[in-house]
């Protein structure tokens, strides 16, 4: 049961520039925003037995968008979400335009040369990663319900799915397969 939701703000990064790029750079954006909330939840374990995130779309009269939310399970007090908020709210988003910027054109020139192979293992997010983006409750959650289904989350940085004992466009094994269930 969810009891409360929290919108984490966004950087405007996606926003920037020409329009046709604007999916690809939100894409980008958006797991720039989850690695910093990733060490967030490893330096800060209340932020991983009650709290979820997930991403949701959003129909807008432009079209649409994608945005990060947080959500308050049952068994997490008010005073525990309110902590979480105030953490995540005191990260300078606005700042980290240019820090996204140059996450992006890295990835993507990683993504698109042959320097890939180079750098995979730099790129390749971990269980814990892929865990926190897919709004899991933590790394088990995450593996028994990709067992569970026909396919499941690879450790691609670009939020690829794959079947279990696969590998995404860009190279990146699945999870049950990093996870040595495959």
């Amino acid at each position: 049961m969810i009891n409360h939701e929290y919108i984490v703000p966004q950087i405007g990064y996606a926003q920037l520039g020409i329009e046709d790029d604007f999916e690809e750079k939100q894409q980008f954006e958006i797991l720039y925003i989850f690695t910093k909330i990733s060490e967030l939840t490893k330096a800060d374990k209340k932020f991983t037995k009650y709290l979820r995130f997930f991403t949701r779309v959003v129909n807008h009269d432009f079209g649409h968008y994608k945005e990060i939310v947080m959500y308050q399970l049952a068994g997490c007090n008010d005073l525990e979400f309110s902590y979480a908020i105030e953490k995540i709210d005191k990260i300078d988003f606005e700042a980290m335009e240019e820090d996204v910027q140059d996450f992006h054109e890295a990835m993507k020139a990683s993504l698109e040369h042959d320097q890939l192979d180079q750098h995979r293992a730099d790129l390749e997010l971990t269980l814990e990663e892929v865990a926190v983006i897919t709004g899991s409750r933590n790394t088990m959650d995450l593996l028994q319900r990709a067992m569970t289904d026909s396919v499941c989350a690879s450790c691609c940085p670009l939020g690829c799915s794959v079947e279990p004992d696969g590998k995404c466009q860009h190279g990146f094994i699945s999870i049950l397969t990093k996870s040595g269930l495959i």
